[in-house]
């Protein structure tokens, strides 16, 4: 597996490899202890999975694996011309994301230093006290407050447009109502051109698959189950961030 750069663009299309801020409920997944911290990069390594170095401005981005971990270190593979890696080198509060698919993890790296081993080189980093670990729960829906006003719009028909209030939401799928004057449809369709609309928040485009067809009788409605079909990572980004804040807002109002 060879280091490379990445563009801008090709690691956006990467799912999971884009740092989560502050801003969109990175802390609630806050890891303490240098331990945990070095279980999380032992994950990545069993997994062999990618990891990608951000620069805190976002215009380098390199891909690569964690090749080795010491006492107090983590080493990355690098490969050509060292000289390559001089950004990396001078840049100061990476961050390092690795997915292996069913767990994002997160850290912020202070410096790196090249390390020549035989006739390789390595990066090297001290590894950080603390990191974040996402882990994917595609499985977890919410049911979005009905101040949210969260509908689904759908196709129906020729060109034509029906929208259904959502029961449950989450990263992998959602559950609607779909009205009994429409025709439902069946297991196995695709919903193609949808998107979802709530109070606050730009829509959200997506495709649906549907998954289980079954009469509401207390609406009197259709209530459809579906996962989503090849959806984008900026989109899947978005429905993670918002299923992160219902499930927030929701023990916030627990608590009191």
């Amino acid at each position: 597996m060879n280091t490379q750069p990445v563009p801008h663009e090709l690691c956006t299309s990467m799912p999971g490899y884009l740092p989560l801020s502050a801003a969109e409920g990175l802390d609630d997944f806050r890891v303490e202890g240098s331990i945990s911290v070095r279980s999380m990069l032992r994950e990545l390594m069993s997994a062999r999975a990618h990891v990608v170095l951000h620069t805190a401005d976002e215009r380098i981005h390199l891909l690569t694996h964690i090749e080795a971990l010491e006492a107090e270190h983590l080493c990355l593979e690098v490969s050509g011309d060292p000289e390559h890696y001089d950004p990396l080198l001078n840049a100061y509060g990476l961050t390092l994301v690795g997915n292996t698919g069913a767990v994002k993890i997160q850290l912020t790296l202070e410096t790196l230093a090249l390390r020549e081993d035989g006739h390789r080189y390595q990066l090297v980093a001290r590894i950080p006290n603390y990191g974040w670990r996402v882990q994917r729960r595609n499985d977890f829906r919410v049911m979005p407050p009905a101040d949210d006003q969260a509908m689904l719009f759908f196709r129906v028909g020729q060109g034509g447009e029906a929208q259904g209030p959502l029961h449950d939401l989450s990263a992998g799928g959602l559950c609607f109502y779909w009205p009994r004057n429409i025709p439902a449809p069946k297991a196995g369709d695709l919903l193609r051109h949808c998107r979802i609309e709530r109070g606050r928040g730009a829509a959200l485009p997506c495709d649906l698959k549907v998954i289980r067809v079954t009469a509401d009788q207390e609406s009197g409605q259709w209530l459809i189950s579906s996962r989503f079909d090849a959806l984008p990572e900026s989109v899947s980004r978005q429905i993670q961030i918002y299923v992160m804040d219902v499930e927030r807002r929701i023990r916030a109002a627990r608590s009191f």
